[in-house]
């Protein structure tokens, strides 16, 4: 099973400063792979990643999904909107996941792999985790969704740090609620490592 159930965080909720999470260099400039690649679909929903931006530290991928009504009657779209609501912001039982609930993770060509639900950065300080080798995904702005009457959007910007191999890894996704299995698409490293190089600072000194 790729996709497990996250630790709960270690410190009470609101205890932890967002400030001091994993996240991108400031005052950089970024190179970009543009993609708009679409990693899994089925007729009720869609995963897409839109782009990959790098650093030298690290990427964002910017992830979009989609869930569509179909056929749906008032009460039904309402019920699945909420528990997707509710999936995003972790108000489920932590012994199990929830088909609503969206998952995405990488694994690299060495067997490490990673996902943002399992990431418990709650109470490590930065200077920590700057020294830290081990792979990260984490959310950066928490989850961005928006319900309508036809579709449930979900716009996700995940820290992947730090920058992977230049050779290709597999990007992980799995929406059961819309008919997602777990799907492996292939994304090439090098690209995003050659897409590095251009990262500078927005002043030399």
């Amino acid at each position: 099973m790729f996709f497990e159930p996250p630790q709960r965080p270690s410190v009470p909720p609101g205890g932890s400063n967002p400030s001091k999470r994993p996240q991108p260099p400031k005052g950089t400039f970024f190179g970009i792979v543009g993609l708009q690649e679409v990693i899994a679909k089925s007729d009720r929903g869609k995963i897409v990643l839109v782009e990959i931006r790098s650093f030298l530290q690290g990427c964002v991928l910017e992830i979009n999904a989609v869930a569509r009504r179909g056929d749906m009657s008032d009460q039904q779209w309402s019920s699945q909107s909420n528990k997707i609501g509710s999936a995003l912001l972790g108000d489920y039982p932590s012994e199990e996941l929830p088909a609503e609930l969206l998952r995405i993770g990488v694994q690299l060509r060495d067997g490490r792999k990673v996902t943002s639900l399992t990431q418990n950065l709650s109470s490590v300080e930065e200077e920590d985790r700057s020294k830290s080798p081990n792979l990260l995904l984490v959310p950066m702005r928490g989850h961005v969704a928006s319900a309508g009457d036809t579709l449930f959007q979900i716009n996700e910007h995940l820290w992947m740090q730090p920058l992977p191999p230049a050779e290709p890894f597999d990007l992980v996704v799995e929406w059961p609620t819309v008919g997602i299995p777990v799907t492996r698409r292939s994304i090439d490293g090098a690209r995003i490592v050659n897409a590095a190089q251009q990262a500078t600072p927005f002043w030399d000194n």
